[in-house]
């Protein structure tokens, strides 16, 4: 196994964790209570940083689509149920 696969591994787990945690209400409750800069900057990382080292350290076109896919889904995620919403007033 070369280093390249263990970090993809580990990229992989960390994405698929990501993505269920963006899905859950607590995380996303508490990512709400961040500075909309923080908000912007997880999603400009996720975008941009993320699926190209993804695709630089994949030794396989495969795993590499099915990731970026699942990152795009886990920011997508985050941006429609923390960024998006508009704060409630008066509950």
């Amino acid at each position: 196994m070369t280093w390249q696969a263990i970090i993809t591994a580990l990229l992989g787990l960390d994405i698929g964790a990501g993505l269920i945690s963006n899905a859950t209400s607590s995380t996303n409750q508490a990512w709400r209570e961040q500075s909309k800069q923080r908000q912007w900057l997880f999603v400009v990382f996720h975008v941009t940083v993320y699926p190209v080292a993804v695709v630089f350290l994949s030794q396989s076109t495969i795993v590499s689509l099915m990731l970026v896919g699942f990152l795009l889904i886990k920011t997508g995620l985050f941006y429609s149920r923390v960024i998006l919403p508009e704060p409630r007033q008066g509950n």
